[in-house]
């Protein structure tokens, strides 16, 4: 469990929803996993070579998540990997399919939305070297006429293209740190992190309380306690979240301290996980209660998700619009302080 993951065989989104969903589909029909993988390399043919592939580490004695481990990305594999190991396959491959269907539709939805915004751009970008290409010469003797206009206008223009450069150069050397800065930190900084950013932090939280909500049911499901679970999460790779949480909480309640204090800490882990554990329900209560809330969650992140999707265009729009004033202005504007310095 402890091996890197290979990045190069990785299914595309759309493959991965296909295969969870007629995966779960073969399962709750009564299919074992080897009859699973070998129907599946029949009814895709493009991915046969790599069915065959896991068929093989599966006859092998490899776990089914060990043996599909290089086609998926870390989470999901780390998500199949935990439901696999305490009997909770079908119900997790279910999920999965859902999850990565919608994630699909997402992602087209978004493709939609900022189709006309690209054509816009694309014209824009045409209309600017059009207009740069035909005016510059025009603008430049315009200029050379106008050397006498007023200094004050000339100052005016040339602070304000020296600003945006400024300005520019600031927000692009802000994002590259910003990048270098998150990219250094741990897992769990980088999700406390993201679970604080203004409108994106309350979509990823989101995200968040479902998947940790619905792999700690499907732990909890198994008959785990929570040091059982931690323990369990130190299976992990050292720089995955789940390690990170399980390593922390472990030691958390090793001094003595009560959960409740942990949860507090974390933006990323839901709150309301403090009102189940203070019902006194057995782990088997306490796990539907946290299925069901997964589900809650996983449905209000859809609808955040659809939310931003529709504001993708407006924005879009907004920002060419901005260009456009830009544009124009910085063109008439010397052209009128040249016109005046000419009369």
């Amino acid at each position: 469990m402890g091996k890197k993951i290979n990045n190069n065989r990785k299914w595309k989104l759309k493959i991965q929803a296909e295969f969870f969903e007629a995966l779960a589909d073969m399962l709750r029909s009564g299919f074992s996993l080897k009859q699973c993988l070998i129907n599946l390399a029949i009814l895709y043919p493009t991915q046969k070579n790599d069915f065959e592939m896991a068929l093989a580490q599966l006859e092998s004695g490899k776990t089914f998540s060990e043996s599909i481990q290089q086609f998926l990305n870390s989470k999901i594999y780390y998500q199949l990997m935990l439901a696999e190991s305490h009997g909770q396959l079908e119900l997790s491959v279910s999920q999965l399919g859902k999850y990565m269907r919608q994630r699909v539709e997402q992602r087209e939805k978004i493709r939609a939305a900022l189709f006309y915004p690209c054509i816009l751009f694309g014209l824009l970008i045409m209309m600017i070297t059009v207009l740069l290409t035909w005016l510059r010469p025009t603008i430049t003797a315009l200029s050379e006429q106008g050397k006498q206009s007023s200094g004050i206008t000339q100052w005016l223009i040339n602070g304000g293209k020296i600003g945006g450069m400024m300005l520019g150069l600031i927000i692009i050397i802000y994002l590259l740190y910003g990048i270098y800065w998150l990219k250094k930190q741990p897992s769990i900084a980088r999700h406390q992190w993201l679970s604080r950013l203004p409108l994106i932090g309350n979509v990823y939280r989101c995200y968040a309380y479902y998947y940790l909500s619905f792999n700690l049911a499907l732990l909890l499901k198994s008959g785990l306690g929570f040091h059982e679970v931690c323990n369990f999460l130190l299976r992990f790779e050292p720089q995955t979240l789940l390690y990170q949480l399980g390593e922390r909480l472990n030691q958390h309640l090793l001094s003595g301290r009560e959960i409740k204090t942990f949860i507090k800490h974390y933006a990323f882990i839901p709150s309301e996980l403090n009102i189940f554990l203070n019902k006194g329900q057995t782990n088997a209560e306490l796990s539907e209660d946290l299925l069901i809330y997964a589900n809650t969650m996983y449905q209000r992140l859809l609808k955040k998700v659809d939310r931003l999707i529709n504001l993708i265009q407006p924005i879009a729009f907004l920002i060419i619009a901005i260009i456009i004033v830009g544009i124009y202005l910085s063109i008439l504007i010397p052209i009128y302080s040249n016109l005046g310095g000419i009369s």
